[in-house]
């Protein structure tokens, strides 16, 4: 009996509602976790603006995190949790050497304790910012060094110097600056990330390693919950989302066809069984379309500044998945999933041959493939209907993104 096989047969003596645990525990414990992160550093290092960046937070915003040119403008902890499920925060901590905080003291006065992660913010690299990392490590936290002036550097590199020097290459050499000074501290190996707060500068930089650096070092489903959360200002942070919501689509479509539909007994129906037919593809598409509407709320496709900018019509011409992201979303996608299921149903039922590419590899055995096929037939066109919306409205995330950015 191969692998596919035992798990179904599992789900059949266990019944459904042991399986929507199992979804709940592996593909949506994200939507439960707390997350915190501490935003440290000296004073005018760009905490708040990093914030305001993360959040996708605007200047019309009341609680947007409060930033000036001139530093000491964070002298309490504050705390932002204005996202969508407000599981994820941010603790703005009052910059090191502040009159009301001493470096000696930051450590225990900020409770960093709380924190699953920790960015702490310089300009350049000084003694206390290495102290507070080297008590970070001692109690074994994660965290690393953040410079968010990229943009600055970058113009004054262009003002000042007569050679042709790359942003990238500017990002490098501070980043290289910054780990020889803290190595020469015994601190080896630090983590060190040059990027900018403003939008049109964020494709330069280490944006994409720092992500990174917190995938690696945070539990999975905190990791998830904060890409969900964070807004979609970059391209690195819209492939990052697209990467989390990639890995759901063989397990939400499995559930869907799993699922079982409860069908009542004190009625009378001439055709039960297209009845029953009719019921599961109705759950089927429901399950795709919440999946689908997941999708469209990471990727920020149904925020009022991206509405604007779909409901012109030079992008609109750009975009994939137009009509669907406009009035009535829930509706449109509904019936889309409906006309694509039937299609791909058709389409499957008159193919001949099968193979574990239309899985995506998740099936590795093809007569594990031929299996599910003749028990769940809508299974690899689930499958395929959301690799494709994924791919398309991953698609149309970046378009509003670099339209956006023509206007910063």
């Amino acid at each position: 009996m191969t692998e596919v096989k035992r798990l179904l047969g599992q789900m059949y003596v266990e019944g459904s509602e042991m399986f929507r645990k199992h979804l709940n525990k592996t593909l949506n414990k994200w939507r439960d976790e707390k997350v915190k992160f501490g935003i440290a550093g000296q004073t005018s290092t760009g905490k708040s603006s990093f914030i305001n960046m993360l959040t996708g937070s605007t200047k019309s915003n009341e609680k947007r995190a409060k930033t000036s040119g001139y530093g000491n403008t964070t002298k309490l902890t504050t705390e932002y949790t204005y996202t969508r499920q407000r599981n994820v925060s941010f603790v703005d901590c009052p910059g090191f050497g502040t009159p009301s905080f001493k470096p000696q003291s930051y450590f225990e006065e900020m409770g960093v304790n709380r924190f699953d992660y920790i960015f702490i913010f310089f300009n350049v690299i000084s003694i206390i910012d290495i102290q507070f990392a080297q008590a970070l490590a001692k109690k074994d936290m994660k965290f690393c060094f953040v410079r968010t002036k990229l943009d600055i550097d970058i113009e004054s590199a262009e003002h000042d110097s007569e050679e042709n020097i790359s942003p990238d290459s500017i990002a490098s050499n501070l980043r290289e600056t910054t780990e020889k000074s803290i190595q020469k501290e015994q601190f080896p190996k630090p983590s060190v990330f040059v990027i900018s707060n403003r939008v049109n500068y964020s494709q330069f930089g280490h944006l994409q390693d720092l992500l990174s650096h917190i995938e690696q070092v945070l539990q999975k489903t905190k990791y998830d919950a904060f890409i969900y959360e964070i807004a979609a200002y970059t391209r690195e942070v819209i492939k990052k989302k697209y990467d989390f919501l990639h890995e759901r689509i063989n397990g939400i479509s499995f559930a869907a066809v799993v699922d079982e539909v409860e069908v009542a007994t004190d009625f009378v129906f001439e055709n039960i069984e297209k009845y029953k037919k009719e019921r599961k593809s109705l759950n089927i598409i429901n399950w795709l379309a919440k999946e689908i509407m997941l999708y469209i709320e990471t990727f920020e496709l149904s925020k009022k500044s991206s509405l604007t900018l779909i409901r012109e019509e030079y992008v609109r011409q750009k975009l994939k998945f137009a009509k669907l992201l406009t009035t009535d979303v829930e509706k449109n996608v509904t019936i889309f999933i409906k006309r694509k299921l039937e299609l791909k149903i058709k389409k499957t039922v008159k193919s001949k041959e099968l193979h574990n590419k239309s899985t995506g590899g998740w099936i590795k055995d093809d007569k594990d493939v031929q299996f599910l096929q003749k028990e769940y037939p809508h299974l690899i066109p689930s499958i395929n209907i959301l690799s494709e919306v994924l791919d398309g409205l991953q698609h149309d995330a970046l378009v509003i993104f670099d339209e956006f950015s023509k206007g910063q």
